[in-house]
């Protein structure tokens, strides 16, 4: 096996907080179109907008749709004007995952490249990334958007790899999707290391993961172990 030379993040609800960011969103939305909706139970309102939003895996004009239906939605600002704010607001919400800043600190000690691969829009990708402060710790960020491919296609870890310098074999891909994540990077012949506190095991995916942490720190732990068991 390989020297590993490169670790690689998945971004939302890897090194961010997706979860902690939808909810500063929809207070946001409280704030600036709560009076329009014909809810009018603050719980309720999350309930709806999360259900909608499913977790960052529904086309966002299905979710406004879905919003403005289910929230009964009085004066709703249409589709394009929901998408500008959309792309605007959302953003500004990023949260880090607790220990974000220690691992990346932590692999760029130890000589490691360290790379970035996320689907989405690259403007609110990479706005989510300078609000959070972390776009330059990277040697390589590859967006979905911009790359013309998304994971799990093994494309776009190849991008990043190509970008990187290192082959995939010498690389440690780290996010929370079994199938975008896990699945993608091993069909790549990355090393997976799935994050599992937020999906659940997708049991027909014909693949292990190299490694599983629940919380992100806990990815040093496990280069600590595999490093000294060679």
């Amino acid at each position: 096996m390989s020297q590993l030379k490169a670790v690689l993040f998945d971004l939302d609800e890897t090194l961010m907080a997706r979860g902690q960011a939808v909810l500063r969103l929809i207070e946001r939305m409280i704030d600036d179109f709560g009076p329009g909706f014909g809810v009018r139970d603050h719980d309720e309102i999350k309930r709806i907008v999360q259900q909608a939003d499913g977790g960052g895996y529904r086309p966002k004009h299905e979710m406004y749709a879905e919003l403005e239906d289910r929230l009964a939605w009085t004066g709703a600002p249409g589709w394009p004007a929901f998408q500008a704010y959309y792309r605007r607001v959302y953003p500004t919400c990023a949260v880090l995952e607790e220990g974000t800043l220690d691992v990346l600190t932590y692999f760029r000690e130890k000589g490691l490249k360290l790379g970035l691969i996320t689907n989405g829009e690259t403007a609110v990708q990479q706005k989510k990334l300078d609000l959070l402060g972390i776009g330059q710790k990277f040697d390589s960020v590859v967006i979905s958007e911009s790359a013309g491919c998304k994971k799990p296609d093994p494309h776009i870890f190849r991008l990043s790899m190509s970008e990187l310098g290192v082959s995939p074999n010498a690389a440690w891909y780290v996010g929370d999707h079994p199938r975008n994540d896990v699945y993608g990077a091993w069909c790549a012949g990355l090393r997976a290391v799935w994050k599992s506190d937020v999906h659940p095991w997708d049991v027909t995916l014909p693949v292990i993961p190299y490694g599983i942490i629940r919380q992100l720190t806990d990815v040093i732990r496990l280069y600590e172990k595999r490093n000294t068991a060679g």
